[in-house]
């Protein structure tokens, strides 16, 4: 039995608090229990929080559960406290909020793009209108496109640290639509032949996406807040967030809540609810 099986069954509580602390665990702590070190292993998780933008419920369950774990598979006690404060600040909440473009920072970033970097423009354009991760962005290959159903397959994920491929960070396998304008990028990069070869050569995107922001005109961003923008504007559009949650990939419904919650703040009319 793995450490994770063997951890998993350690879990107690009320049946929808286990079932809770055990979805967190397989979705934030477990896809990193593999790492060596224990100190690494605990950054990492914490970078994955902050990249998702999880609630402050959501990161202090996590600590809990991060704390035990270590605990039980390296027997060192961890310093919460310290490691909440040095990485969300006093309140436990992430020292980034959600940064996105509107639509016509969108047009500006892209044309930008276009004249000044189209490797990046092509990335941009993928991720703005797929929600994918960075990572799995890079780990397409051609056998993942499906051009005549406009359709992206999404299983695998690449580490850029580490450059292996591996699983999605749910380890779940997705379908999302495609644009035309998505189409083409595909389109002009394929090879019949060569279906095994990956659809872009990985490198982080984030200085030069930086870049594209200097003139003050644009809010500097990094290629996650790309998925970010995705999602808020399908939201902001009426899209259901059932389907914008199944586009991005999370593993359950209320992770798109908590991470959009300022999607749904808008004042509904109740008047006359029931005439």
């Amino acid at each position: 039995m793995s450490t994770n099986e063997t951890y998993r069954k350690t879990i107690y509580g009320r049946p929808a608090t286990v079932r809770a602390k055990l979805s967190l665990f397989d979705n934030h702590i477990a896809p990193y229990t593999k790492m060596p070190a224990w100190n690494d292993f605990v950054e990492r998780c914490i970078a994955d929080w902050k990249d998702d933008d999880l609630s402050t419920g959501t990161i202090k369950t996590l600590f809990s559960i991060l704390a035990d774990f270590v605990k039980f598979h390296w027997q060192v006690i961890l310093d919460t406290k310290r490691l909440k404060f040095k990485f969300f600040g006093d309140r436990v909440v992430p020292q980034n909020k959600i940064k996105v473009w509107n639509a016509l920072q969108v047009k500006t970033a892209l044309h930008r793009a276009a004249l000044k970097d189209p490797e990046l423009q092509d990335l941009m354009v993928v991720a703005l209108e797929t929600g994918m991760r960075r990572g799995e962005i890079f780990a397409l290959t051609y056998e993942d496109i499906d051009l005549i159903n406009s359709q992206i397959t999404i299983s695998k994920s690449l580490d850029l640290e580490t450059m292996e491929v591996g699983p999605t960070k749910t380890k779940q396998t997705r379908t999302v639509q495609m644009s035309t304008r998505v189409a083409k990028i595909f389109e002009k990069g394929y090879t019949p032949g060569k279906e095994t070869e990956r659809c872009f050569k990985a490198y982080n995107p984030n200085q030069r996406l930086k870049a594209l922001s200097r003139g003050g005109d644009l809010p500097t961003l990094s290629f996650h807040d790309l998925r970010h923008t995705f999602a808020t504007t399908c939201l902001e559009k009426g899209l259901s967030p059932k389907w914008v949650s199944a586009t991005l990939g999370h593993a359950k419904l209320s992770t798109t809540f908590d991470v959009y919650w300022q999607c749904f703040q808008e004042k509904q009319n109740m008047e006359n609810l029931y005439e």
